[in-house]
């Protein structure tokens, strides 16, 4: 892993996890595009950290927000 990566503590930077969410779900939205949508966006971004890691290995799901409509929810873990 890269120093830049990583707190000054060793662990990874909340920076770090935060950017790398928004690059998994903003890729994955573009993949997901229905009919003939151009774009998409963000609505919110909310991060919960609940344990720190020296080393990630990262995945991304995708879940239909359940009230419908052309909401999608992301989750990324590590």
């Amino acid at each position: 892993m890269r120093k830049a990566l990583l707190a000054p503590n060793g662990y990874l930077h909340a920076g770090t996890i935060v950017t790398f969410a928004d690059t998994l779900s903003g890729y994955g939205c573009i993949a997901h595009l229905a009919g003939n949508a151009e774009n998409c966006h963000h609505g919110e971004l909310r991060i919960e950290f609940l344990n720190t890691r020296r080393r990630a290995r990262s995945t991304a799901r995708r879940a239909r927000a359940p009230w419908g409509g052309s909401t999608d929810v992301w989750d990324a873990g590590w």
